[in-house]
């Protein structure tokens, strides 16, 4: 039997073939092979390999072809490979996804994933968005080098992304002089907007140190941004199979970046929305205002924080005393 016509025949049946020689060819076993063709199949059942054996008869060899037990044998040993072989592609390609997700989420979160990658598909849950960016970068920008901005940039960045991976925040993106953190998915966490609140006032303590670093060579002191709001959001990859972008998506997304650039237009540092500060336990000083950030340009109660973590105040308890007055 011909070579590609046994490999046909193996991807069909799936176990290995061989060729007994015939009783009446017996006469001529000076001449005689006897070949066994065993597949090697991948966890899909393709066939990717074969393992053949051949039997001469000639010499001191008498035995009279293949027996039945020896190309079980063969099969077996075909079937380890296939597992060997499967084994070591399931590992790369748990190393490879591994890689990919730590270079966007902490270890734990990372881990999380891995286990349950369902999560990527999307998932509806109540998050807390923050919205950071440094005011007054384009002026910053004309003042320096290039090689100074770059620096400056990252220097920023990498503050902002340590106090959230620090309040147990996902980083989702970053864009041009600010970021978006995401609190409450994948990991559920019951106090979300307490974490995003904290890493807020966290974030303006952590500058004062890159800006004093900065001072000499600026002519400004640097400034942050922020702007939160929680609310219903669709999370998962919200980029592609080859480049992984885990974030949420839908109104909760547009409101929060409108928040952040009320608070810049109107000269405060922070902005919360009401949605927010009601999931709140703790929170520092706030003062309430209402802006137009909603749909259609409809007003939203949004809360500005002020002060520092030396005298926590129970949010609610401040928010009926705001609406009293």
């Amino acid at each position: 039997m011909d070579l590609s016509c046994v490999l046909e025949y193996l991807e069909q049946i799936g176990i290995a073939w061989f060729e007994p020689i015939p009783e009446k060819e017996a006469v001529r076993l000076c001449e005689a092979q006897s070949v066994v063709v065993a597949p090697v199949l991948d966890s899909e059942g393709e066939l990717i390999a074969a393992i053949y054996g051949v039997r001469n008869t000639q010499g001191a060899n008498r035995r009279r072809g293949i027996r039945p037990l020896e190309a079980r044998l063969s099969q077996l040993l075909t079937e380890s490979v296939g597992v060997g072989i499967a084994r070591l592609q399931r590992e790369t390609e748990a190393a490879q996804t591994r890689v990919l997700l730590e270079q966007a989420f902490s270890p734990t979160v990372a881990d999380y994933i891995q286990r349950h990658p369902e999560c990527l598909s999307g998932q509806h849950r109540d998050v807390t968005l923050l919205f950071a960016d440094l005011r007054g970068y384009t002026s910053l920008a004309e003042s320096l080098l290039a090689a100074d901005c770059y620096e400056l940039l990252g220097g920023v960045m990498e503050m902002l992304t340590q106090v959230v991976v620090k309040q147990g925040g996902i980083v989702v993106d970053y864009y041009g002089d600010g970021l978006l953190a995401l609190w409450n998915a994948p990991l559920r966490q019951d106090h979300h907007a307490d974490l995003a609140c904290g890493a807020a006032i966290d974030m303006f303590d952590a500058l004062s140190s890159v800006d004093q670093k900065w001072r000499p060579r600026l002519e400004i002191p640097l400034e942050l941004g922020i702007g939160i709001h929680s609310g219903p959001a669709h999370v998962g990859n919200a980029g592609t199979r080859s480049r992984l972008k885990y974030g949420p998506r839908g109104n909760t997304v547009n409101l929060a970046s409108r928040v952040e650039a009320i608070a810049a237009a109107a000269g405060d540092y922070s902005r919360h929305t009401d949605e927010t500060v009601e999931q709140v336990f703790l929170a520092p000083c706030m003062y309430c205002k209402t802006s137009r950030a909603g749909k259609d340009n409809r007003p939203v109660h949004c809360l500005s924080c002020c002060g520092s973590r030396a005298s926590p105040r129970p949010a609610r308890r401040l928010r009926q005393r705001l609406v009293a007055f």
